[in-house]
């Protein structure tokens, strides 16, 4: 249950901690460990969310990939320059002009994500899993979905101009007029649409 306020952390090594409830608020990160988080927690009680706070707070240069972020919460908050390869961000929650600059989603699990209103331009997505995801309204400018799945998500409003979409499962998908999207109706902005539909559950990376 870590508070940290008005702090400005550099070069800290988070690897492999326990941050279960750690709140960040109007804080400053950069070149930051966040990798294996909550790991070790995770093997002892599955059965709890690992959220972790980002409230009113600007990171840059800093490594989430591997950790355990379910149920996470990011609020006023600007990311650059980082990434979060393969880590768990299912049921993670964006609120109020959150800002994802310059990173990667590579083979993460974002499934029932709830990132309306992000501005998520040139975020790669390649191998990630958004099963049901919510992506209204959101900026998915420029983004990578290569090999994603997004099975039963919903992008309502989402711009996609020069988007990829290659090899991507849409089925399911809400795309344009509350419709599930059962051809590609709704990407025409996007820069490659060759999209596969796979009927069934959304599976996600392992």
């Amino acid at each position: 249950h870590a508070k940290f306020t008005n702090s400005i952390l550099v070069n800290t090594n988070f690897h492999g901690a326990t941050m279960q409830l750690a709140k960040f608020m109007n804080s400053v990160l950069d070149n930051v460990d966040f990798t294996y988080v909550n790991k070790e927690m995770l093997k002892r009680s599955p059965w709890q969310y690992q959220n972790i706070y980002f409230y009113d707070s600007t990171i840059s240069n800093t490594n989430f990939s591997n950790g355990h972020f379910t149920s996470s919460s990011f609020m006023t908050t600007t990311i650059s320059n980082s990434n979060f390869d393969r880590a768990d961000l299912s049921r993670v929650t964006s609120y109020h002009d959150v800002i994802f600059e310059n990173v990667s989603f590579v083979g993460a699990d974002l499934n029932t994500a709830k990132l309306e209103d992000a501005n998520l331009s040139g975020a790669d997505f390649t191998n990630a899993c958004l099963g049901y995801a919510k992506l209204g309204d959101a900026n998915l400018s420029g983004t990578d979905f290569t090999n994603a799945d997004l099975s039963y998500a919903r992008m309502l409003n989402a711009n996609l101009s020069g988007a990829i979409f290659q090899d991507t499962n849409l089925w399911q998908t809400v795309v344009w007029e509350n419709h599930p999207n059962q051809s590609i109706s709704g990407l025409e902005d996007a820069a490659v649409v060759e999209t596969v539909e796979i009927p069934g559950l959304p599976g996600c990376p392992e």
